[in-house]
């Protein structure tokens, strides 16, 4: 079974910790960072915390590439502005009645995606 050298400071193991406690997509990679650091193979580690391989992967990846940056979410863009997009949502939509996700991605610079990932993530009804 592959083992990934993954190492991890006493510093880094709080901030993971305390990520696992919050929950969500950081939870889900701190276990795996974790897990794969105290020396359980990569496929191992995707049978214990019930992910496919391929997750644990990318985690180990991402953690290898920028420490605690890979608790960030990739889904949701570093450059969207929730204020402005609360804000939008808040005025009149350029055509209707109803902001729709594809123009405020476009008021916005990202992806119609992103929009949905974060009004789901952050529970923004404007309806």
């Amino acid at each position: 079974m592959k083992r990934a050298a993954v190492g991890v400071t006493a510093a880094e193991a709080e901030a993971l910790l305390a990520a696992i406690r919050g929950g969500g997509f950081a939870a889900s990679r701190a276990k795996i960072i974790l897990t794969v650091a105290s020396g359980v193979s990569l496929a191992q580690t995707a049978l214990d915390l019930g992910v496919h391989r391929d997750s644990v992967q990318r985690a180990v990846k991402a953690w290898k590439a920028g420490r605690l940056r890979a608790l960030e979410d990739p889904r949701v863009p570093r450059t969207l502005d929730l204020k402005r997009m609360v804000a939008l949502l808040r005025s009149p939509p350029p055509e209707g009645t109803e902001w729709t996700h594809k123009q405020l991605a476009a008021a916005l610079g990202c992806s119609v995606a992103a929009i949905g990932y974060v009004l789901r993530q952050r529970q923004i009804a404007w309806k």
